[in-house]
């Protein structure tokens, strides 16, 4: 949140585009989970595949229950739909094995602008509203 709101700042300050991608893994992916330790595993592989998409500049942070979230600095909307493709990409062509049984990765995405009248809390309620939609 402190990143967020310093590059809220940066995008008044400098007027470019930032964005926010909120990634939950699927309720129905882990659902099929109760061991808390697999559970931690799939997290695990999603958060290095999203720190594999990312750039240096990206913020990747864990915000919960299977939320992810990434800080797209300099990344307007359109930029921030493609990065977001891509990671689609990845994650379905991922599979894994855990416990003899192959799981299959799948995820929402919602992105939402950093806008200068928005507070670091909106913006990340916004991202995480087009997760619900997707």
């Amino acid at each position: 949140m402190q990143e967020l709101k310093k590059e809220k700042e940066n995008v008044e300050k400098f007027n470019h585009s930032s964005s926010v991608i909120a990634v939950k893994v699927k309720d129905e992916v882990l659902s099929t989970i109760v061991n808390s330790k697999e559970r931690a595993v799939i997290l695990r592989i999603v958060a290095k595949l999203l720190l594999r998409t990312s750039r240096r500049s990206d913020i990747v942070a864990h915000y919960g229950h299977g939320v992810f979230s990434m800080l797209l600095k300099h990344t307007n909307l359109d930029s921030a739909q493609k990065a977001a493709q891509r990671l689609i990409d990845l994650v379905s062509s991922s599979n894994l094995f855990l416990a003899y049984r192959e799981i299959k990765l799948r995820i929402s995405i919602g992105i939402a602008d950093i806008e200068e009248y928005s507070s670091a809390d909106e913006i990340i309620v916004n991202a995480l509203d087009g997760v619900e939609l997707a």
